[in-house]
């Protein structure tokens, strides 16, 4: 689970602006809150909520997180001389040689089976004739009230501690280029460590990729339920559910691929896919991701949430995430949306506002540091209202 994140010098974010997840001990006890697997002294919301208008940052703040998880995925894949492509500095003069740090803690289970929190922090140079590189780049676990140093790169080399069993002398420290991670390099060297934190890192889902908000691909989805009874079962139920008159789908085996196909109360044979609605198909693309994320704790990062979904559809979902029977492993969904009315189903919290300033500079604020907020179900109301600020400033 995601505990905080900073950002600064990216993209549409300038100065250092920090998502603080951790609940306050005067937080209600909820479902939707839960102990973090690295520490139960610290509770964290299963759902995390961006707002704002177009254009403010809320894809920003996203695509900062997937931007670090792509650089520690497939940073080691990239051409020995190209410059780290993923962390576009604020577009001004007086940022562009600045470097871009992001850093994220979180808690995982990478030493010895057992839950710690991490923080991983990187910061990235930019060179107007070079192009970017790392300057520094940092995992830390927790040890008590400390964070000590799994290993640390900076100008003067890179260090490991010693239960990573990487001394200086270590051949494969050698391998490490400027544009690559040492996470993202270790794990293709097979480091015992490195290749579990790799594969964590490698299965969050998202629909971000590179500059893109990508569509959730329909054939995937259907591959995906294809090879698994059980994901498309629980497809079939909540189709069921949530679809009036749908009576069955079944995925058939064509000349042409996968093909679904839906049956429906009062209607002779079958209906294909590409007749039903863009909200059937939307979320039959998105379920498997959801599924997926819910039957494994890991987090799912999504852009537009709400597009195309029925407004009675989207709080379904989300209490997918808030319930503990359904939501065993403790997963978390990041999502942005415009849709306000999904206020009414979500707490204070929950809730993170992000606006751009006249000079085009994104900030983010957690609605919960609003002084005297009370938990109350107007906040679709106030935010509208302008109470909140980061709502459009029309005409």
């Amino acid at each position: 689970m995601l505990h905080r994140i900073e950002i600064e010098n990216y993209r549409s974010i300038r100065e250092t602006q920090t998502i603080d997840l951790r609940l306050p001990r005067t937080a209600p006890d909820m479902p939707r809150f839960v102990a973090s697997h690295g520490t139960a002294d610290v509770h964290l919301p299963t759902v995390v909520a961006f707002f704002g208008p177009n254009a403010s940052g809320k894809t920003t703040v996203l695509r900062a997180l997937t931007s670090t998880l792509d650089f520690a995925v497939h940073s080691f894949f990239l051409p020995p001389d190209q410059p780290v492509p993923y962390f576009q500095p604020f577009r001004s003069a007086a940022w562009w040689d600045r470097p871009t740090r992001i850093a994220v803690d979180f808690d995982a289970e990478w030493i010895g089976g057992v839950g710690h929190v991490y923080r991983y922090e990187l910061t990235i140079n930019h060179s107007r004739s070079a192009g970017a590189a790392v300057l520094t780049e940092a995992l830390l676990v927790r040890d008590g009230r400390r964070l000590r140093a799994l290993f640390r790169r900076d100008a003067r080399g890179i260090r490991c501690a010693s239960e990573l069993d990487l001394p200086p002398s270590d051949s494969r420290l050698k391998a490490v280029r400027p544009n690559a991670s040492l996470i993202s390099t270790m794990a293709q060297l097979n480091h015992p460590m490195f290749r579990t934190a790799w594969n964590d890192i490698a299965l969050t889902q998202r629909n971000l990729f590179d500059l893109q908000t990508a569509p959730f691909n329909i054939e995937s989805a259907l591959r995906f339920l294809h090879s698994d009874e059980n994901a498309l079962a629980d497809l079939q139920r909540q189709l069921g559910r949530l679809d009036l008159g749908l009576q069955n789908m079944t995925i058939e085996n064509t000349s042409h691929g996968l093909v679904a196909v839906f049956q429906h109360e009062g209607l002779e044979g079958t209906v294909l896919l590409g007749e039903e609605s863009n909200g059937t198909r939307r979320f039959l693309a998105m379920f498997p991701v959801l599924w997926f994320t819910l039957q494994t704790g890991r987090p799912a990062i999504i852009d537009e949430f709400d597009v195309d979904l029925h407004p009675l559809l989207v709080p379904e979902l989300l209490s997918w995430f808030h319930d503990p029977v359904v939501n065993r492993y403790k997963a978390q969904l990041f999502f942005a949306g415009h849709n306000a009315a999904l206020m009414e189903y979500l707490e204070k919290e929950e809730i993170f506002l992000v606006e751009k300033s006249r000079g085009g500079a994104s900030t983010v604020t957690a609605l919960r540091d609003f002084q005297g907020l009370r938990r109350e179900p107007s906040l679709q109301k106030k935010y509208l209202g302008g109470a909140f600020g980061a709502v459009p400033n029309i005409g």
